[in-house]
């Protein structure tokens, strides 16, 4: 389907032409190469797949295929069933349309699966890394515009926080590492600063077709001032910037080396059947989750979903509104700062994407590291600028101190 989807992609961009429907049932079956890591390798053995991978190279140029190559295991699509789920809880919390950005877009299925009457009510914008993904998007889903990110956003969690108006909502489907992995505690606080976590469930291993592993379904509302949506000891048991090794049935404590984000250790309810030591697609022993015999996985899932807060979207107290104007995606001129650099504009650090800025969560210590980096590079370009075109001595040195 992968190399029908591109062969058909080629044909209609070398001939200027627009997919029309047939069109697109070949396009969204594309599905990337996540499961199919060894097309990139040069000494797989397995029968076929040398001419699978000549027949790739055909269909790509040098430079596509190495971007293919450079992405084929750490990109793949969310299942149906999930995205579905996604959206349910959406509407559950209260949303009716209004602005949507996926700063991963992959195949653009969040799109694709949105309910009809969300979509006519919205206004949808994609971000996406893979140029050949994106090209493949823009066929499917012509009215969206599509972004490409021409850098990889390590962060972007953070931007979709960052683009949200305050009251507005995160949806995240991702593995567990995010939530529970040490490595990204610094990433949770930054998170937890700007942003409450309305609801996560986390899912079981291969819960939907195509899912690998245990997923998070988390959704995060953007603070407002003043506004909390959590208050006393509801906002301590709905803290998600800690993990925790404590017991939870399936799991041998202490002496697991698994850490649990605190939020499953408060919230038990939203994890979506047992968690417990599981083998995973590499044969590993991995930290998953398993419905108990007999359960059935969309009973568990409404459930749970049942106890989320429901109606939760309320008018943008006025106290925000400049916030939320500033939290808009600006519009930039050429040379204002390389693609995937920072700028500052009325004091606030934006980031650079494309033709588009977008504003900067800053912690304490980001948004001075951000700060100081661009004086030293201001203060260099202006010293550079002294010396090729005014020449002496004296206003050169009154730059360098600068």
């Amino acid at each position: 389907d992968n190399f029908k989807a591109i062969e058909l992609l080629n044909n209609l961009e070398n001939n200027g032409v627009i997919a029309n429907s047939a069109d697109q049932k070949i396009l969204v079956k594309y599905v990337g190469w996540n499961r199919m890591p060894y097309l990139f390798s040069q000494y797989t053995s397995i029968p076929g797949w040398g001419r699978r991978t000549d027949r790739l190279k055909q269909l790509l140029s040098e430079e596509e295929f190495e971007e293919q190559r450079s992405i084929a295991t750490t990109t793949g699509n969310s299942s149906v069933g999930a995205i579905k789920a996604m959206w349910s809880v959406l509407q559950r919390l209260g949303f009716k349309g209004g602005r949507v950005i996926e700063p991963a877009l992959g195949s653009g299925h969040f799109f694709g699966l949105m309910p009809d009457n969300l979509k006519e009510q919205s206004t949808l914008l994609g971000i996406e890394k893979d140029n050949l993904t994106s090209r493949i998007v823009k066929q499917l889903y012509q009215t969206v515009r599509i972004q490409e990110r021409l850098s990889l956003e390590l962060f972007y969690v953070n931007k979709a926080i960052a683009t949200t108006r305050p009251g507005g909502f995160v949806a995240i489907l991702a593995n567990t590492e995010l939530l529970d992995g040490t490595a990204n505690q610094s990433r949770l606080e930054t998170y937890s600063e700007n942003a409450e976590i309305v609801g996560s469930l986390r899912l079981p291993s291969n819960g939907f077709e195509g899912q690998v592993g245990a997923m998070d379904m988390i959704f995060l509302r953007k603070k407002v001032k003043n506004h909390p949506l959590w208050i006393g000891e509801t906002a301590d048991k709905n803290r998600f910037d800690q993990q925790i090794r404590d017991d939870f049935p399936g799991i041998d404590y202490p002496t697991s080396r698994y850490a649990v984000n605190e939020y499953y250790k408060n919230n038990p309810e939203f994890v979506v059947g047992e968690m417990k030591e599981v083998k995973d697609a590499k044969n590993s022993f991995a930290l998953g989750v398993e419905l108990a015999e007999g359960e059935d996985l969309q009973v568990k899932l409404a459930q749970a979903i049942e106890q989320l807060p429901k109606d939760i979207v309320t008018d943008v107290p006025s106290d925000a509104e400049t916030e939320m104007k500033e939290a808009s995606l600006q519009v930039l001129p050429e040379g204002e700062a390389k693609d995937g650099g920072y700028l500052i504009q009325k004091d606030l650090i934006y980031q650079r994407e494309g033709k588009t800025a977008i504003l900067v969560e800053e912690s304490k210590s980001r948004g001075k590291i951000i700060r100081s980096s661009l004086k030293l590079r201001d203060a260099a370009r202006k010293l550079i600028h002294t010396r090729v075109n005014d020449g002496s001595e004296k206003t050169a040195t009154a730059a360098k101190a600068e």
